[in-house]
């Protein structure tokens, strides 16, 4: 059974952190806190409003990030005598590094996080409508998850973003999560700034497809607990 859990954007609240404001989208478990560090993972939002601005030590985490506007220059602070090292990130380009290394940004943004507990598996992911136009074969998500045990218990979660041209801007946006489970299909649709999450057995989340308007991309993300 895939249980779903969908947040809106205006559901969304923004709080002050001490480079800007962050927004909170997902926490698991429901009953953990950020402030306790005691989740599995998080998913997030900020706006980086200055610059540079350091990042909050997670030793405990991995993360992803991605930029929904930018670009932004990330430094990682040296883990050897090699030197510090710098990623221009463009927008939606998605980046792992270990939440414990001293990481400054540079650069006024909005970016869209994952931080998972070290120890689990997660991956994170760029996805464009052109990329689920491919040739027929099998899904996106289906291949995405082909090496995962099917009786894994997984989250898949789907971040549709606002979107980053005033052309797509002005054009027809839509983003759809299909959900086939026992021959019932359940369509999910997303606005921009909506985020669903998607948890059960890896077989089962195989057969969840995406539909996405020409020119719209989507931030496709997996954990497993």
């Amino acid at each position: 059974m895939i249980e779903a859990l969908i947040v809106r954007k205006e559901q969304m609240t923004a709080n002050r952190w001490s480079g800007g404001t962050t927004t909170q989208i997902d926490l698991f478990p429901a009953c953990s806190t950020y402030g306790g560090r005691d989740f599995a993972f998080r998913v997030s939002s900020a706006v980086i409003e200055e610059s540079p601005s350091r990042f909050t030590a997670l030793p405990d985490y991995q993360r992803w990030i991605a930029m929904l506007s930018g670009p932004v220059v990330l430094e990682h602070a040296p883990q050897t005598q090699d030197g510090t090292l710098k990623v221009e990130l463009a927008p939606l380009q998605v980046h792992a590094f270990d939440g414990g290394t001293p990481t400054t940004s540079f650069g006024e943004a909005t970016d869209f996080n994952l931080m998972l507990r070290k120890g689990l598996f997660g991956k994170m992911a760029h996805v464009s409508a052109e990329q689920l136009a491919a040739p027929a074969g099998p899904s996106w998500i289906e291949a995405w998850l082909s090496e995962r045990r099917p009786d894994a218990k997984g989250h898949l979660a789907v971040f549709f973003p606002e979107a980053l041209s005033e052309k797509v801007t002005g054009s027809v946006s839509a983003a759809e999560v299909v959900v086939f489970e026992e021959d019932v299909k359940n369509v999910i649709r997303l606005e921009r700034g909506d985020y669903v999450r998607l948890s059960g057995a890896v077989r089962a989340l195989r057969g969840t497809a995406l539909v996405l308007s020409e020119g719209c991309d989507l931030l496709l993300l997996y954990m497993e607990t």
